[in-house]
């Protein structure tokens, strides 16, 4: 029996991160397309009455949360993990479709003007056209609910709200996300910073308004393309800065490993005490390939690459003399 299919649990690849450093980059990716169904799932259906009833499209505003944290796991997925292979990036992209569609139906149905809704199933053709043309340049057959829509919807010769939905929700309610098994050598992009440790109580002091450095040492692990790294900066008022790194700020220790060395540029007004800001090194998705409305956002449109760490500043305001 192989070792992930249908059988393995969320908790057996939690189990497996644990005790396999060689496994643990599969678990992971694993762990995470397992959670994006159960969350696509739960956006998707609530079953009514007895095993084997029919289900009910939910349309509310936490299933919109729900597919939107689906999409940014299928992002993840595919950005975070090498060795994933062709037919299964198209999974999770198709996954990603699922999402998609969730959400035009939700936003179709909320719309209150006719001209909303045409621009909302323009973007949403717009997204399958895109889709069909990765497919088609791969060689790679769509699963049975993608071929479906691609089908149905290539005949369609202009974006009718009516008809789009009336052809689509059926689709998804006939239909399931496939499983999926990784069978390559799976390596996870991630990040170290060494320095700051984030364990000193001393509050970095300086004045209100200017720039405090503070000096960055971070290791790079498993990165094809340092043009798309950015250094993540959060502060309690939950303001984000995405800061690019210079080029000759990374130094290549081998084809996908590398070191970063900087300075985080810190500013911000004054402060009655000090507080916390975080600093954390992220894979940016704006330049890779289409966004989503989700993709699109700054705060969102990115993949952790580590924990943050939280030093202490304190802005203090100038001193009049």
């Amino acid at each position: 029996m192989p070792l992930f299919d249908n059988s393995i649990t969320f908790r057996d690849l939690q189990r497996i991160k644990e005790v396999d450093v060689k496994l643990s980059a599969k678990a992971q990716a694993l762990s995470l397309y397992i959670e994006a169904q159960l969350l696509l799932q739960k956006a998707l259906f609530s079953q009514q009455g007895v095993e084997g009833s029919d289900f009910t499209l939910q349309q509310n505003a936490t299933t919109s949360s729900l597919t939107e944290r689906v999409i940014k796991l299928t992002y993840q997925i595919e950005h975070q993990f090498l060795g994933l292979s062709t037919c299964e990036l198209a999974l999770v992209k198709s996954l990603r479709v699922w999402a998609h569609t969730i959400l035009m139906l939700i936003d179709v149905t909320e719309a209150q003007k006719h001209g909303t809704k045409v621009i909302l199933c323009e973007e949403y053709l717009d997204h399958l056209k895109n889709t069909q043309a990765i497919f088609v340049g791969a060689g790679v057959k769509p699963d049975n609910f993608l071929r479906s829509v691609f089908a149905k919807l290539a005949t369609l010769d202009a974006a009718n709200p009516t008809v789009i939905t009336s052809l689509v929700q059926p689709l998804i309610l006939q239909n399931r996300p496939g499983m999926l098994s990784l069978q390559n050598h799976v390596r996870q992009v991630s990040a170290k910073i060494i320095e700051p440790c984030g364990t000193s109580d001393n509050a970095l002091k300086f004045t209100a308004g200017l720039v405090q450095a503070v000096h960055l040492d971070a290791l790079l692990e498993n990165v094809v393309n340092t043009d798309c790294v950015r250094l993540k900066v959060k502060y309690p008022d939950t303001r984000t800065e995405q800061i690019i790194p210079r080029v000759t700020d990374f130094r290549k220790l081998s084809p996908l490993r590398h070191r970063l060395v900087t300075n985080v540029n810190l500013s911000h007004g004054v402060w009655t005490e000090a507080c916390p800001v975080e600093i954390s090194l992220i894979l940016s998705l704006l330049d890779t390939e289409e966004t989503s409305r989700t993709a699109a956002k700054q705060s969102e449109g990115c993949v952790e690459l580590c924990t943050p760490v939280k030093i202490l500043i304190s802005p203090t305001a100038t001193r009049k003399t």
